[in-house]
């Protein structure tokens, strides 16, 4: 993982209604860190107290440090940097977790006609909002922002088969924090169950898994912030028992100031 993270405002408040103390004999654990240029966190339900609270957050951070090794922009030793920097039109092997986020991102591609498109990452880039971001945000040029949709275009640029990817074009670009924080949640998930939990809530920058009930025994209940940095009001809420969702919704952002 990277040393230096930058944390972005996120347009969303999660509500997990625990206590911070026991109740009904259980306890409620709480462990955050940081991981995908982002945070991630974790509220459970321990029901028997008998929990390793170090052993949790350890086998987290370790499955963690495996998933940015594959998917993290922000790291420029991970997979999915060497095979941006991979300036070929080649097959590339890849690990079979990259290959099937890739894969699905591919689905959701289709099934959006286009919208969804983890190959823009050189678009965002222009625009300074990517993982190269030096804090400077200007209004790209019109050579740059061609340039970067040159070789962007998820549809007839990028291509799976098995565990191998290849690009159409040299430069071409693949940006996952669309849909890598969904699978890291999908991680840290397995890992909490693996401890024998079954109440909790885990996630990361806005990806969210929940499982079973909070410390109240009721569904957990996520807040959706509206998008405005100053009142940072709850526009809506979603009560959930086991289901795994997005809130990360971004909030405009100034080319003139720095980011909130």
């Amino acid at each position: 993982m990277p040393t230096n993270i930058t944390f972005s405002r996120r347009s969303f408040i999660l509500m997990s209604l625990t206590l911070a103390a026991c109740k009904g004999g259980a306890d409620v654990l709480e462990l955050s860190g940081s991981t995908m240029g982002t945070s991630y966190s974790v509220t459970a339900v321990d029901h028997d107290r008998n929990l390793d609270k170090v052993a949790l957050q350890q086998a987290l951070e370790k499955r963690l440090l495996a998933v940015n090794a594959q998917m993290s922009n922000w790291d420029a030793t991970s997979e999915v940097s060497r095979f941006n920097a991979f300036n070929s039109t080649a097959p590339m092997k890849v690990s079979e977790n990259l290959a099937k986020v890739v894969s699905a991102s591919r689905d959701i591609n289709q099934a959006s006609d286009g919208q969804f498109d983890i190959t823009l990452g050189p678009v965002i880039e222009a625009w300074g909002f990517g993982a190269k971001n030096t804090g400077r945000h200007a209004e790209p040029d019109a050579a740059a922002i061609s340039a970067a949709y040159e070789v962007a275009g998820q549809t007839q640029g990028l291509h799976v088969d098995g565990n191998t990817l290849r690009k159409s074009h040299p430069g071409t670009q693949i940006y996952l924090p669309s849909i890598g924080k969904g699978h890291g949640v999908d991680q840290m998930a397995e890992v909490v169950k693996g401890f024998g939990l079954t109440d909790f809530m885990v996630e990361i920058g806005g990806d969210v898994y929940v499982s079973g009930r909070n410390a109240d025994s009721m569904n957990w209940q996520i807040g959706i912030e509206t998008p405005d940095a100053h009142t940072r009001t709850i526009s809506s809420r979603t009560a959930s028992v086991s289901r795994t969702l997005s809130t990360h919704i971004p909030v405009a952002r100034s080319l003139t100031e720095p980011l909130l």
